[in-house]
């Protein structure tokens, strides 16, 4: 058995190990380099549809090996938080991320080597306000409370056993020779419905064992002796979105040109720093992040919270006009003046002082599992329904309740 195809076998083996929960869905990716960036390595995506009125469709792929330069992994593990500010964007956490790449023996990129991600401790914020609270609200707003913490969350799973939200991993589209003709494509593939349930399972000859006595493993990555991945993607909506009919077929050619092309996984993510992503969140106002935009908005705030009323200002615009008139009109508006009574000076209202900061929580291993209660299908179909209020919204109602308790 080549080194190669060793390495691949034992990453299937401790993925397989490892899998038992997963996710299929994903919104918008700002986790993804772009467009220029993928032409230059002749690179695109590939992406997966549902049949005519949400039918089946059939898809083929040849799967591709890992760069040389990058570990023999079947695929590379994506931990990201979903639904980040107005844009509902993805992005991959820095926390998670580091440790995972640090396992593998990958370089770290600059942006997250502090490993620190204002998603996480956010999400370890609304996931206390929600076990306090959950039991005293109603049905509708305890599933709002959920989803926020649940889209806050970078893997998917419990606490105890948690599992990547999705796997990347290079292919060739093998619908036809148009599609082949394409060349290679990278691949964002869902953890639980196509990885762990398609391809780990395929790789599995059951029929077969080995000398340790587990599934003979079949490289469906081998360029030269390898296999077509098949599967079937069905669903109109986002909610009704699945995958099924997986399958494997010999190939009898050599694939090892199109390996060639096949980049380093980092060369198509995008990582953001902590401030960057606490900008896209919304909370740059309350952590360590963009200080400039920070001070600007506070500024913006004061002007507001403190400017005169009308009335001070149209008083200012007459006083103004009095410079402009007569001698004796300008004398006898002053004896009137005098005889009235004088208002009192209005107070300046003094700055409220800001909200400590709360202390940083456990890792996430370490905190219990607040979602044994919930279904297998709340928790796949929560996290992409249509909410009345953005997860940006929730969350600044979510601090506002907790800075008045």
């Amino acid at each position: 058995m080549s080194k190669a195809r060793q390495s691949r076998r034992d990453a299937a083996r401790k993925d397989r190990q490892e899998a038992e929960k997963g996710d299929g869905f994903q919104n918008r990716q700002a986790f993804i380099v772009g467009q220029e960036t993928l032409e230059n390595l002749n690179i695109s995506q590939y992406t997966t549809a549902s049949g005519e009125d949400g039918g089946e469709l059939v898809h083929k792929v040849h799967l591709l090996p890992a760069h040389k330069d990058d570990p023999d992994l079947l695929a590379l593990k994506l931990y990201f938080h979903r639904s980040i500010g107005a844009n509902d964007l993805s992005g991959l956490c820095p926390k998670w991320m580091a440790q995972y790449l640090h396992k593998e023996n990958m370089e770290i990129p600059a942006e997250i080597r502090s490993a620190k991600c204002p998603l996480c401790e956010e999400h370890d914020k609304e996931l206390e306000y929600y076990k306090k609270h959950k039991d005293g609200v109603g049905e509708k707003e305890r599933k709002e409370m959920y989803t926020v913490v649940r889209n806050l969350q970078p893997f998917t799973g419990g606490f105890s056993d948690p599992k990547p939200k999705a796997m990347l991993g290079w292919v060739v589209d093998a619908t036809d020779k148009d599609t082949e003709e394409e060349g290679t494509k990278f691949f964002i593939m869902p953890y639980t419905k196509v990885y762990k349930m398609g391809i780990l399972d395929q790789s599995e000859d059951m029929t077969e064992t080995d000398e340790g006595g587990d599934p003979e493993f079949i490289d469906l990555l081998d360029p030269v002796n390898g296999y077509v991945f098949m599967f079937k993607r069905w669903g109109k909506k986002w909610t009704d979105i699945d995958y099924g009919g997986y399958r494997v077929k010999k190939r009898n050619w050599d694939i090892s040109d199109w390996c060639k092309d096949v980049p380093r996984f980092l060369d198509v993510l995008k990582f953001h720093t902590y401030d960057e992503l606490a900008e896209m969140l919304g909370t740059v106002d309350e952590g360590d992040g963009n200080e400039d935009l920070k001070d600007e908005l506070e500024d913006e705030f004061d002007k507001g919270r403190d400017a005169e009323p009308r009335t001070r200002r149209r008083s200012r615009r007459e006083s103004k006009d009095e410079t402009e008139a007569p001698d004796e009109e300008l004398r006898r508006r002053r004896r009137e003046s005098e005889d009235e009574p004088k208002e009192e000076p209005r107070k300046r209202r003094k700055r409220e002082p800001e909200p400590k900061p709360e202390p940083e929580s456990e890792e996430p291993n370490e905190e219990p599992n607040p979602y044994d209660d919930e279904s297998e299908e709340l928790e796949e179909k929560e996290e992409v329904s249509e909410a009345t209020r953005t997860i940006q919204e929730r969350i600044k109602e979510r601090r506002r309740k907790r800075n008045e308790e």
